[in-house]
């Protein structure tokens, strides 16, 4: 009977640890990859790009989006572009709005966490090429403004 307590014992202390480090290795894997970490109920945040040189600047309230570019070496180079202008909502809480990398570096999926709503967010060294684009199955087009349905650049 003893022994039976004991294998028991350490069964349950093996499971708990390897529930325990597993829980913590799912926690990081949900972290956004941001360098330094970031707050997320923050109302601007930075997000990084697969370019180098680019940075995109969120406005968690509001989902205006910059591209911010950087240079070590020439002033010309160092610029904030709007990529999108239009505030999506207005009811002033931050970290509505938050930023999914795609494996596309140009690309990125702005989710309104509040509402549901997702855009593809293309960022650009052409103006024509940068926006975001409304993704909207049959259903959400008919709950949509007609000016959140457009590209507002």
């Amino acid at each position: 009977m003893r022994f039976l307590h004991l294998h028991l014992t350490i069964i349950l202390a093996v499971w708990i640890g390897y529930g325990g480090t597993f829980s913590a290795y799912a926690a990081d894997k949900m972290k956004f990859e941001t360098d330094p970490p970031q707050r997320l109920e923050v109302r601007y945040r930075l997000f990084k790009t697969g370019n180098m040189w680019n940075f995109l600047e969120l406005d968690t309230q509001t989902g205006r989006l910059w591209q911010v570019q950087f240079s070590v070496d020439n002033d010309n180079n160092r610029t904030r572009t709007p990529i999108n202008t239009e505030a999506l909502a207005t009811d002033g809480k931050n970290g509505r709005f938050t930023l999914y990398p795609t494996d596309n570096m140009w690309n990125f999926l702005m989710v309104d966490q509040d509402s549901g709503r997702i855009w593809q967010a293309q960022f650009s060294i052409d103006d024509e090429n940068r926006g975001i684009f409304p993704i909207v199955g049959s259903e959400d087009a008919r709950l949509l403004p007609e000016k959140l349905l457009k590209n507002p650049r």
